[in-house]
């Protein structure tokens, strides 16, 4: 592979992440850094990751501005139980960014649903973004290295 594919292939797995991070499915983006990362030269799959990462938090990112459009057009933050929720986010920023960070790493709870949490509680969208983006990073990453460690113990 020529650096100048290895560089179309990183720019196209923004958009591959984009479009499967759409769907509240999990597996495919973690499939397809499998696949993309054993043709890629070495130097590659930081941008690799990167590049997934950013396509991933973007879907996500159209998805808390969604559940955001709703809360306000159903006026969820009036009283009652979305209120209750909403005040004790705001009251607990690193609860609600622990809780961002824990789902974009390891999906527990699914990452789709903390992006519609986080959007229905009007979470800071900065903030949002920037803790999903460490996380989806921090994953992905990982996705990446657990083979190549794993083929490095058999073969040491």
């Amino acid at each position: 592979m020529t650096w100048l594919e290895a560089l179309g292939t990183v720019a196209t797995s923004f958009g591959v992440s984009l479009g499967a991070s759409l769907l509240p499915v999990g597996g495919a983006v973690e499939v397809y850094i499998l696949a993309t990362s054993a043709l890629l030269p070495i130097g590659f799959v930081g941008p690799l990751v990167l590049a997934v990462a950013a396509g991933s938090v973007a879907a996500k990112t159209l998805v808390y501005l969604g559940a955001s459009r709703a809360t306000k057009m159903t006026g969820m933050t009036e009283g009652g139980r979305g209120a209750k929720i909403i005040a004790r986010f705001e009251k607990g920023p690193w609860m609600r960014r622990g809780a961002i960070l824990l789902s974009a790493t390891v999906s527990v709870p699914p990452f789709y649903a903390v992006s519609v949490a986080a959007g229905l509680i009007r979470a800071p969208l900065v903030e949002f973004m920037v803790v999903s983006m460490v996380g989806q990073s921090v994953r992905f990453g990982l996705v990446w290295a657990v083979p190549q460690i794993a083929q490095g113990l058999a073969s040491g």
